[in-house]
């Protein structure tokens, strides 16, 4: 069997994965200029390839372990996405078919060999539904409500269910509420958003709560550079029935610098930005070193490009991670 185990294999792939559909479809609408072919795309077609993504995940010696791409549009008047992505080691290959409609997500497909069939109704406000199914691992079916309250500072988010994970089959309740407060002061832009969790399991007279706050701080002291700082506190008690819903302390601060190069126009192709960050996780005394370099093409509404990142653990043993990132123009 064949494995992408160069860094430099896998992201010239993924480029030439996340161009390739742009580039046909720009040739199939200037060939449609000059005559009217039986097939054509949507006039909007282009501005959709802003949400595709890359898909690359590797195990602990750098294997690729599943490649392909997220959200690619389809040439249809309505706007239908296709997910593809095949995993070497086990011969497998993932794949969906999802749209998106009056605030209602819509979605059948495969993945890791487990099929699947979701439907999630979540405007921002208003009724909520959850309908989720799954061969293996957790399944939902909940209703529920979300609003908000102090003139739009507070949103509360209520509902009722039923979830399948294993053989487990457990009746639920959830409740979420959260905030935000964003302050400028001088040039940096400062936003503290707390957020509360609560899950009830009445049939074994359990709970799960968590209680977080996200800190940060943003400043451009050039048009062109980018500041950010960020630090994330989350308590949890009680106990989950169902694993898949439970929250566990979290303690985590990063920090990112962004530097966009000037452009006069959209350039067909060249480096649009880089980045460079840094996590420490201070539950486990992790670090995390990442640099990423975004290429800009006027094909894609958006930058693509390779991620280096190196992980070092408590004991001071480093290891490389490599990955695909995108951001916007």
């Amino acid at each position: 069997m064949t494995h992408l185990r160069s860094p430099l294999h896998f992201a010239a792939l993924l480029t030439t994965l996340v161009l390739l559909p742009a580039a046909a479809a720009q040739s199939t609408q200037e060939a449609g200029a000059a005559q009217s072919p039986r097939f054509g795309v949507p006039e909007n077609y282009f501005g959709r390839f802003g949400g595709v993504t890359p898909i690359l995940e590797l195990d602990a010696k750098n294997d690729v372990t599943r490649i392909g791409l997220g959200g690619l549009p389809l040439p249809t008047e309505h706007d239908l996405r296709f997910t593809v992505a095949n995993r070497p080691e086990q011969n497998l290959w993932d794949y969906s078919l999802s749209t998106r409609m009056n605030n209602t997500t819509y979605l059948v497909g495969i993945e890791n060999d487990v099929r699947r069939a979701e439907v999630l109704h979540n405007p921002y406000t208003g009724p909520q539904f959850t309908g989720v199914v799954r061969e293996k691992g957790l399944s939902e079916l909940s209703a529920g409500y979300a609003f908000t309250a102090l003139n739009g500072q507070a949103y509360i988010y209520n509902k009722a269910g039923l979830a399948a994970s294993g053989e487990r089959r457990e009746p639920f309740t959830y409740s979420q509420v959260g905030t935000a407060y964003t302050e400028k002061v001088g040039g940096v832009s400062f936003r503290v958003a707390p957020l509360a969790r609560l899950y009830l399991y009445p049939f074994e007279g359990k709970a799960h709560s968590s209680a977080e706050v996200l800190v940060s701080a943003t400043a451009t002291p050039t048009p062109q550079l980018l500041l950010e700082a960020s630090h994330l506190e989350r308590f949890a008690a009680g106990e989950s029935v169902i694993p898949d819903y439970g929250q566990a302390r979290a303690q985590e601060t990063s920090l990112y610098a962004t530097y966009r190069l000037p452009y006069a126009g959209d350039p067909a192709f060249g480096v649009g930005a880089v980045r460079g960050g840094y996590t420490h996780n201070w539950q486990n005394d992790w670090n995390y070193y990442r640099g990423d370099l975004f290429l800009r093409s006027n094909l894609l509404p958006v930058m693509v490009g390779p991620r280096a990142e190196y992980r070092v653990a408590p004991d001071g043993t480093g290891q490389w991670v490599y990955g695909f990132v995108t951001l916007g123009k």
